[in-house]
This record gives structure tokens, C-alpha cells and sequence, in this order.
């Protein structure tokens, strides 16, 4: 019973677990992401993610029960929207669409990374704080419009009087929108207050404040490690960020002193080469103030001045933003000012004597190396003067009257600034850019299209085409100088463009004079005044007389050399060029092959064929096609040189002899005999008596043989018609014998008698 009751109340207990703190985000990265949040009871937390569009979901479970609840996300895509819920191992407390994040991308960024930044907040112990509080808020939303942010960077003094937890709870947890925590990582630095929280904290550091916040100790997410969470770095796209204790003691020695580990890993951070375009720094103690503290005599601003300022000037540390004065002040872009206020001469102090506005009157800084900015944003909550009538003299802008909070946009090599007051109004920005106004030389083919892209994000006016975006792709025939400038002319790339000589293609053969139709023609092709570009080249024919107007493609060729049959019905001729081009490409020059010769191969056939009956003069047609002359083999002829197309021969038989051609050949070689042979037979010669007669002669269908045919010595008999085809074979064994020719039509027949080597052919007619 004990037993079921202690389960019932276990399981009511975690159904009735809910969130009093967060979700929010710590220590981002490019591959890792830190959730945290509290809930009201103890209780195993457990986080569900996944990459955002696809549906494979991971689940984290804590090891044990706590009602502070860390878990830290690992393996990450850089660059990577991810969702996420929180919750226990039965129960989602939090998810919807705003539990998101997205990670930094690993190395240059292809996005602005967008940071809000404040100071000296959370403070409810009078109303006009809970109401600049309150219009530096709905200023930071009236501006922003609700777009993600990338960082939201706290500058110290969270939270008052003195970072307690409840305190937290209140002025911040509770008061800011619980969306913004979901989807916006945190980081932060702790001020003074964080350690008044009790007597001797900055010794020990045993506040609140580092329960509250999780940061990248050991380098992790980019940075040397530091093995402290009060201090720490890490990279955010083109942006690496160092974060100071300026309060706490190390061994008690404070930040700014040279023997300190802080102080030491902080040189050792900013000395490590990295790949990032900017560097920020972020610490509760301004070093240049002058109205709510005053850098003047407050000893710990004083040496922090004194101490870190060279460092940031040797290390060209782009911007310094801190807390701690209730006031907004921003400096001109200063090196080696490390005196007090009556020190400061702009002469020798400012770098770029611009108040950094980028507006008609006052040019961004430009191209910044040496020097570095300083911020004071400390007034997003607190807002107090300390009565001296003047700001500091490094100050471009200052504002005692009104809080404020500081966005800042980071877009490749531009860094941007706005300060939104909480009356609504943007009072002071500024705009710093690094490696523009450059001059580029570029080597471009003749003919090929290349895109130039100016230096910086912003605006932009070519001096050629219709482009107002920051790329312009142009096709380039000659050397060519472009400039882009930004539309208030502070901002000008210069590009130099060197075109190369017009790429020639020109195909040479490897016969110089002639080719043959059918047979495959090689080369190869040789390209001018390009570098080692692989193409595929179209290779053309010309028409006999060389022209192009109606050329033929022989086909394609990928590398230098070809070989391309040439079509069979290709006319002859003397001048034919083969060009080549290369297909997409028309800004080759292409150049004709010297001019070459085709041969078509010969054929030759013999009219008339088949038997014709004697004739002692016989007239013959050769008939020759292909290219002239041409030699042509008939039998029992000596060889016949043709130069046209028809030729006539007449050949003088003297006895019976077959006609027909041998071989026909020209330049091409040996070509094609065709048709059938021609048979004259052979003459009729006298009747001899003795041996064989036929008669009658002429008579209709039976004739009469009369022979001395002899059982020792037979007869053969052939009967022939008209056109020498064979229509009877028989032996005649007897002396006389018969044969009919009732079946076979009227006409001439040849009847060919043969003994031994004697033959005899009577011409027989039938009527």
C-alpha cells in the first residue's frame, strides 16, 4: 500500500513538474548548442531535436534528477536551423514555434550575424528605471521587427541590487519575452553587482551569477581555453569574441594586473592567429567614461585603461563594449590613448578623424586596422549622471538623458552600429569597413564573361551596365577599367581588366593534298592565345570551292587531335577547308586549314551484257563514276585510261570470247567492279558435212541432225538462244538424230557441237 502510494505520488509529481525558467540558450556554436532551464520540481530533464525540414528526431536525457537543467547539444551542423523541446522522459513542458536555434556557420559567413547588446539592466527598485527599462525594450522591438538575432550579449550588472537569483528571476526571466530566451543564445560578462551579492564574492567567485549562465571554458566553440567561467572566447562567423571579468580576482589579482591568469590568457588569446574578420571585447569596466563613473580617478578603470588599452592597440581589437557607466557613450576610433580625459588630443589620438556616421557629412571609417572603438551601453536599464556637465572628449556621441540599448550588425568586412533609445528614436550609429577601395587586376579570356563583385555590403553605382547590386557580370573583348563606387562616393573598387589576345583555333591535317570520300580525315587542332582549356570542337567541312555558307559537320573532336570520316557523297574538288569551332563559344576565332583535294573512289561496269552472236566488230560502253581519270582492266584489252564518264571501245573478236572488267582504280586506289560479263560467240563458220548438218535451215520445230557421232567418239550438243542462254543439252550418239524445238519461240539459235577439241556453231532460225 506504502508502495502504490509513493508511486502515485511520484507520478503526480512529475505530472504536475513545470518550467519557471526558460528554455534559454548558452555557449553557441558552429556544431554545439547549450540548453538550460529550471522547473519548479526535481526532476530528469530530457531535450528532443532536429535539424529543421527533415525528420530524424535525437533525444538527450540528464543523468540525474535536478530541477536546474543543462544539456548541451553536440554534433552539430554549422549554419544549421535546428528545433527542439524540453521536457522530462513523459512529458513535453516546452516546445513550439519558437524553440529554435541556429548554429554559426564554420569560418566566413554568409549572413549578417546580428548582436544586441545592453548594459546595467534589470533594475526594479524605481520607476524610472522599470520605465527605461521598459522604452529601451519596445525600442529594441519597434527597430528589430521581430527578425532573429544571432547573440544577445549582456555587458553586466544584470540584474539588481546585487545578482541575486530572485532577482534574475524578476528583472530579467520574467520580464523579457520568453520567445526571445527560446531562440536567441546568450552571452554575458558579470559587473560589480553580480559580486556585491556578498562580501568577498569577487574573491571567491561564488555568486548566482555563474549558476545562471553556462560559458565555453574550454574553448570548445573557438578561442584559447581558459579554464574559467568568468571569462572566456569563442568565434561567431567572421567575428571572435572576448569576454572579460573586469571584478573578480584570480589568486586576488584583478584583470588588469600583468601576473594575473586572466590578464595572461586573454594575451594569449588575442595573439592566436585566427581566420576571423573582426574581434570584439566585452567587459563590465569602461576604459574611457565621464559621466555616471568617471575614467579619470576611479582606480580600477584607471589601471584598466592603463593596462589593457596597449594590448587592444597592439592586437587591433576592432571594438571594446562595456557597461557600468548608466549612460551611452561611443569614441572616435582612438590608438595609444591611455591618459585621462585632459590627455586626449585628437591630433595624435584619432586614427580616422570621422565621427563614423556614414551619412553626406561624415564618411565611415575606412578600411580600419590600427585603433579601436570604444562603447559604453550601460544605460538599458539604469539611467544615472553623476552631475559633470561634460562628456569625455573621446566621446563622438554621448547621451546622459536617455537609455538606450546597441545593435550591431556584422556583414562580412562591415561592421554596423545603431543605438535605440528608449524613446523610440536612433540617436548615434556608426559603420566601420575593412579591405574596400581596393584595385583588382584581373586576367580574363577574350570573349568570356566574368563576375566582379565590390568590397562591401551597402550600396552601389557602376560605371558600367544597369547593375545596382554588388555583382556585375560582364563579357569582356579588350582590356577594360571598371569602377563601383557606394551612392554617397566614400566607397570605390577598381577593377582592371586584362583581356587576352582573341583565342584562335586552327586545325591542320595530316595529309597536306589529297583525300578520299569515305576515308576517315585526321589533323589536329591547334588552339592560340588560351590556356589549357579542354573544349569540344564542332570540325566543319567546306563546300568544294572552300566556302562556309553550307558547310557539313564531320563531327566532334574533345581532345587536340581528330579523325573524322568524310561523308561518301562528298563531291570532288580542289579547295576544300575544314574550320572548327567551339560550341557555346562563338568568340573563337576560328581558322581555316589549308585547302586539300577529295577523290571519290571509282566504280566501273561493261554494257551490254550477257551472249551476243558473233559480229566481227562489237562496240563496247565502259561506264565509270567517281573521280577522273581512272584506269580501267578489260579482259583481252590492254589497260584503258578513262577521262569521262562514258567511254566506247570496239573489239574485233575472232572467235568466241567473254568480255568483262577486271579492276578500275584511280588516286583513291582501288575501286568497285560492277555488272556482268559480256560473251561474243563464236563465229558460224563452214558446214562440214562429214562431221555434222542440220536441216532444214530455216524450218519450224523439229530439225534433223545428221553426224558421224561414233560410240567411240560422241557429240555434244548445246542449243543457245538469242541472248546466250542455254536452252538444251544432249549427247547424239547415233548418226542421225532429231530435236525439237516446239516449245521455244521464233528466232535465231545457236547450235554448238563439240568433239574432242573441235567445235562447230551453226546458226539455226526457226520460223
Amino acid at each position: 500500500m506504502r508502495l502504490l502510494l509513493f508511486l502515485l505520488l511520484l507520478s503526480f509529481s512529475s505530472f504536475a513538474q513545470k518550467i519557471i525558467r526558460g528554455p534559454y540558450l548558452q555557449k553557441p556554436g558552429a556544431t554545439s548548442m547549450t540548453v538550460q532551464w529550471r522547473t519548479d520540481e526535481n526532476g530528469v530533464g530530457k531535450v528532443t531535436f532536429r535539424e529543421e525540414g527533415t525528420a530524424q528526431v535525437f533525444t538527450l536525457n540528464e543523468a540525474a534528477a535536478t530541477r536546474n537543467h543543462i544539456v548541451t547539444l553536440t554534433g552539430l551542423k554549422p549554419a544549421t536551423t535546428y528545433t527542439y523541446t524540453v521536457g522530462t522522459e513523459t512529458r513535453v513542458l516546452s516546445e513550439g514555434k519558437n524553440n529554435y536555434f541556429k548554429t554559426f556557420p564554420a569560418g566566413e559567413q554568409s549572413k549578417p550575424l546580428r548582436i544586441w547588446a545592453m548594459g546595467d539592466f534589470g533594475d526594479f527598485t524605481k520607476q524610472e528605471y522599470i520605465n527605461n527599462q521598459n522604452g529601451v525594450y519596445a525600442s529594441f522591438k519597434k527597430h528589430n521587427r521581430n527578425a532573429d538575432l544571432d547573440l544577445w550579449m549582456w555587458l553586466g550588472d544584470n540584474a539588481y541590487c546585487c545578482g541575486r537569483d530572485e532577482q534574475y528571476q524578476t528583472g530579467v526571466f520574467e520580464y523579457f519575452s520568453p520567445d526571445l530566451f527560446t531562440k536567441t543564445p546568450i552571452v554575458s560578462v558579470p559587473g560589480n553587482h553580480e559580486y556585491y551579492f556578498a562580501s568577498g564574492s569577487e574573491k571567491t567567485r561564488a555568486i548566482p551569477y555563474f549558476d545562471i549562465v553556462s560559458t565555453p571554458v574550454n574553448g570548445e566553440n573557438g578561442g584559447v581555453p581558459s579554464g574559467n567561467e568568468a571569462y572566456y572566447s569563442f568565434d561567431a562567423g567572421d567575428v571572435h569574441f572576448v569576454a572579460l571579468d573586469s571584478y573578480g580576482l584570480d589568486d586576488g589579482l584583478p584583470l588588469y594586473n600583468l601576473e594575473s591568469r586572466q590578464y595572461k590568457w586573454m594575451v594569449q588569446d588575442l595573439a592566436a592567429p585566427r581566420k576571423t574578420k573582426w574581434t570584439i571585447v566585452f567587459l563590465h569596466n569602461p576604459p574611457h567614461t565621464k559621466r555616471s563613473h568617471d575614467s579619470d580617478f576611479e582606480p580600477d578603470l584607471i589601471e584598466t585603461r592603463r593596462v589593457l588599452v596597449p594590448m587592444f592597440d597592439y592586437f587591433k581589437v576592432d571594438l571594446v563594449l562595456s557597461g557600468h557607466s548608466h549612460t551611452y557613450e561611443r569614441s572616435y576610433l582612438v590608438y595609444h590613448y591611455t591618459g585621462n580625459s585632459q590627455e586626449f588630443n585628437p591630433n595624435t589620438h584619432v586614427v580616422q578623424k570621422t565621427k563614423a556616421f556614414y551619412t553626406k557629412d561624415s564618411p565611415p571609417i575606412i578600411n580600419k586596422d590600427e585603433g579601436t572603438l570604444y562603447a559604453v551601453v550601460g544605460s538599458a536599464g539604469r539611467l544615472d549622471w553623476n552631475g559633470k556637465p561634460d562628456a569625455h572628449p573621446v566621446s563622438v556621441y554621448a547621451n546622459k538623458d536617455v537609455g538606450g540599448s546597441l545593435l550591431l550588425t556584422v556583414d562580412d568586412n562591415r561592421l554596423d552600429g545603431k543605438w535605440m533609445c528608449a524613446d523610440g528614436e536612433i540617436r548615434d550609429n556608426f559603420t566601420v569597413f575593412k579591405g574596400v577601395n581596393r584595385t583588382d587586376t584581373l586576367e580574363v579570356t577574350y570573349g568570356a564573361e566574368a563576375t566582379l563583385k565590390a568590397s562591401w555590403t551597402g550600396t552601389y553605382r557602376w560605371s558600367i551596365g544597369n547593375s545596382t547590386g554588388r555583382t556585375l557580370t560582364e563579357r569582356f573583348f579588350q582590356d577594360t577599367e571598371i569602377t563601383v563606387t557606394d551612392s554617397l562616393g566614400y566607397l570605390r573598387d577598381r577593377f582592371v581588366i586584362k583581356t587576352s589576345a582573341r583565342p584562335s583555333i586552327v586545325p591542320h591535317l595530316s595529309l597536306k593534298e589529297q583525300w578520299c570520300a569515305g576515308a576517315n580525315l585526321s589533323g589536329n587542332i591547334e588552339v592560340k592565345n588560351e590556356k589549357g582549356s579542354s573544349w569540344t570542337y564542332q570540325v566543319f567541312l567546306s563546300d568544294p570551292a572552300g566556302n562556309f555558307e553550307k558547310s557539313r559537320l564531320l563531327g566532334l573532336a574533345s581532345q587536340a587531335t581528330f579523325s573524322l570520316p568524310l561523308p561518301p557523297d562528298v563531291e570532288s574538288g580542289d579547295k576544300y577547308r575544314i574550320r572548327v569551332a567551339v560550341p557555346g563559344n562563338p568568340y573563337f576565332e576560328s581558322k581555316d586549314s589549308e585547302e586539300f583535294q577529295v577523290r571519290r573512289p571509282v566504280s566501273a561496269s561493261l554494257t551490254p551484257t550477257g551472249a551476243l552472236p558473233f559480229q566481227p566488230e562489237v562496240r563496247l560502253t565502259l561506264h565509270v563514276s567517281g573521280t577522273l581519270p581512272a584506269q580501267v582492266g578489260v579482259t583481252h584489252l590492254n589497260e584503258i585510261t578513262v577521262t569521262d564518264s562514258l567511254t566506247s571501245i570496239s573489239v574485233y573478236p575472232e572467235k568466241e570470247t567473254a568480255y568483262r572488267v577486271e579492276y578500275v582504280k584511280n588516286s583513291c586506289g582501288n575501286g568497285v567492279v560492277r555488272g556482268e560479263s559480256l560473251v561474243i560467240q563464236a563465229p558460224l563458220g563452214k558446214e562440214d558435212k562429214r562431221i555434222v548438218r542440220v536441216y532444214p535451215n530455216p524450218g519450224q520445230n523439229k530439225f534433223f541432225i545428221e553426224s558421224d557421232a561414233s560410240r567411240t567418239a560422241p557429240v555434244s550438243l548445246e542449243v543457245f538462244d538469242a541472248s546466250g542462254k542455254r536452252i538444251l543439252s544432249r549427247r547424239i550418239t547415233a548418226a542421225k538424230e532429231t530435236v525439237d524445238l516446239n516449245q521455244a519461240p521464233a528466232g535465231g539459235y545457236i547450235f554448238r557441237f563439240t568433239q574432242g577439241d573441235f567445235v562447230r556453231n551453226i546458226h539455226v532460225v526457226k520460223n
